[in-house]
């Protein structure tokens, strides 16, 4: 990441070649803290890259830009002045949301709890045993059509989206050869249960803390390989994870399916209580937000579920989350400060 962290004032090919000349000669002779704080004033002069005092006609170029190179969610931030988070370093202090200060690290911490006991008898009840696995094939077909679509910023391994869609489209027979690779490597984690250490730091994340004002909200950015891998399984198994969700989970591959619930839900409200002749007195919406919901749901239960419901990509989903994904932080002296996403390790009683 030392190496490639992109700098705002170098862009044209004649001026990166002689910075990452330069920083590998750093690398060489082993001067990491000045590679590491060089890279830390990149990654903050590119964060502190607001709207500011641009004129309509830049925030439309901007905007324009990002959504052709895919960055719909960044655009759509962007354009409604969304990003206006500042990055916390996890050595500072700041307020946790609740009226008490706190060190960063320690509402880190906080967000990323024990796992849950396991308690057999909440696990869903099935019918059925579980169905035989199904073996997914990743086509030549597939790895280019997910290559083609893929956008997002780098984890820990340095390399950012356009850069690995370039890797994977630009260069002919290279190219192939890449993304033959990438879909042996997809087929084996979807078909097999693969030992943790071949995939421990694929599977790692660089974690960032962003001021929510008040609060801290922990972001995790996984490797874009890693992205890609699932991406191409999904790309198979995918329809068969939303034929199981149906309208209980709406976000899983089914199109429009935010849309239609807020269509829906606008009709039903309408037809309850949209008119005098239409009033009903005991209906009405129950809105609950759980707090840190993915961080303390029993893992266990979703794996089970998705073993029961979901052969397709069972294995896939169980070789991501059999063990502790690691969350990497880095301070203003670049020490290394990590967080465990933890998980019981008894879930292998699923498979």
């Amino acid at each position: 990441m030392v190496i490639l962290q992109k700098v705002p004032h170098v862009r044209r090919t004649r001026d990166i070649k002689p910075l990452l000349t330069r920083r590998l000669d750093q690398w060489d002779s082993g001067l990491y803290e000045s590679l590491a704080t060089e890279c830390h004033k990149a990654m903050e002069s590119f964060l502190s890259d607001r709207r500011g005092s641009s004129t309509p006609e830049q925030r439309a170029r901007r905007f324009q830009h990002l959504m052709l190179q895919g960055e719909v969610r960044r655009a759509v931030r962007f354009i409604t002045a969304r990003e206006q988070f500042g990055v916390l370093l996890p050595t500072a202090h700041t307020d946790d949301g609740k009226g008490t200060e706190r060190s960063v690290l320690d509402i880190l911490k906080s967000k990323h709890p024990s796992p849950t006991p396991i308690n057999f008898a909440q696990l869903p009840k099935f019918d059925a045993p579980p169905p035989a696995f199904v073996d997914l094939q990743i086509t030549p077909e597939i790895t280019e059509q997910v290559a083609g679509k893929l956008s997002g910023a780098c984890g820990l391994g340095g390399t950012d989206g356009p850069t690995l869609k370039n890797w994977l489209l630009r260069y002919r027979r290279a190219s192939t050869h890449l993304r033959a690779a990438f879909g042996l490597f997809a087929q084996w984690q979807a078909n097999n249960l693969v030992p943790w250490a071949a995939i421990r730091a694929l599977n790692a994340n660089r974690g960032m803390a962003l001021d929510k004002f008040p609060g801290v909200r922990p972001i995790g950015i996984g490797n874009i390989e890693r992205r890609y891998i699932a991406k191409c399984v999904l790309a198979v198994a995918g329809p068969a994870a939303a034929a199981a969700a149906g309208t209980s989970q709406l976000s899983v591959g089914l199109k429009a399916g935010i849309e239609g619930a807020v269509h829906t839900a606008n009709h039903v409200w309408d037809h309850h209580l949209g008119s005098s002749d239409s009033l009903d007195s005991d209906f009405g919406f129950l809105i609950i937000d759980a707090s840190n919901a993915f961080n303390e749901l029993n893992r266990t239960a979703m794996l089970y579920t998705v073993r029961h419901l979901w052969p397709e990509g069972a294995r896939f989903t169980f070789n991501s989350y059999k063990h502790w994904s690691l969350v990497i932080f880095h301070d203003s002296t670049a020490e290394q400060l990590t967080l465990s996403s933890a998980l019981l390790e008894s879930c292998k009683v699923i498979l």
